[in-house]
């Protein structure tokens, strides 16, 4: 079902990443089994960043023949005077560190700036990595879905990386999808599972999440209830919508990832219930947590 779809996030390669996560950084012996996994199962596509701290060295040093990756770089700093020597250098390094002479595509880890004044040398340089063959597309990773006509106003964009989960549908509930595939904009899908919130047993969420007590207690019933796995839930929950070109999964261990193979096997159909009319503005967005 769709596994063409799945591409493998590599935060937790490189860093302590997740709200549910208890066991650290992955260790690099496992995250080699996990690529391993991946690419044994036709996973292709790979999702890292230049922020995301050790991940491009531990993909580079595993070796990247045959996959598509797809990297960030970080916020253009205010004190820079040369843009696009900048936003060169800092793709250049990342070429080297995962050992590679191309990507697939980079994203600007920071989508405002696209708006900001210094947005259209911002656009220009990412153009200008194209032109130069140094990655295929280029686009945003962004937050603010709200936000998206602005940014790809200027017809330039290639991927939009934007959240989307049960709880977050804004992405569906804008109206955008259709616009972005009208345009050829890739649709990348990340935080399908809330940072792993949504994968927590009930007596695991944080007291920190008390305001949306009355939420959780209907999806653990609905879960129970229809005798459904979350991770199953989760995947096809984003998996529905036609438009999303790519879904992004991060995983801790090689275990975790034969599970989420092994629900992307199912074709069961799932009807779910509308739980973001009732998640608040926190719930949805970690930065706020």
């Amino acid at each position: 079902m769709n596994i063409d779809k799945i591409a493998l996030g590599t935060v937790q390669f490189g860093t302590e990443y997740g709200i549910a996560n208890t066991s650290g950084q992955v260790p690099r012996s496992e995250a080699h089994k996990i690529l391993n996994l991946a690419h044994e199962n036709k996973i292709k596509t790979l999702d890292t960043a230049v922020m995301y701290g050790e991940s491009e060295n531990v993909l580079g040093n595993f070796g990247l023949v045959d996959w598509q990756v797809i990297t960030k770089i970080p916020p253009v700093p205010e004190n820079i005077k040369n843009i696009q020597e900048w936003v060169f250098h800092e793709v250049e390094m990342s070429l080297r560190r995962l050992k590679v002479k191309k990507v697939y595509g980079v994203l600007l880890h920071d989508s405002d700036q696209i708006l900001g004044k210094n947005g259209d040398i911002i656009r220009e340089s990412l153009c200008r990595l194209k032109d130069n063959q140094i990655c295929k597309k280029v686009g945003l990773s962004i937050y603010k879905v709200n936000k998206i006509k602005e940014y790809i106003a200027s017809n330039d964009i290639d991927i939009i990386q934007a959240p989307l989960n049960i709880f977050d549908t804004r992405l569906i509930s804008s109206e955008i999808l259709e616009e972005l595939n009208k345009k050829n904009i890739e649709v990348h899908a990340r935080s399908i599972f809330l940072q792993g919130l949504l994968l927590l047993d009930q007596n695991s969420i944080p007291a920190s999440f008390a305001d949306s007590a009355k939420l959780f207690d209907e999806w653990f019933a609905w879960l129970r209830n229809n005798d459904i796995d979350p991770v199953e839930a989760c995947l096809k929950f984003v998996l529905q919508y036609k438009e999303i070109d790519k879904v992004i999964v991060g995983v801790q261990n090689i275990e975790q990832l034969q599970k989420i193979v092994s629900r992307l096997r199912n074709n069961s159909k799932i009807q779910f219930p509308d739980w973001h009319s009732k998640a608040n503005k926190k719930l949805i967005n970690p930065n706020q947590w």
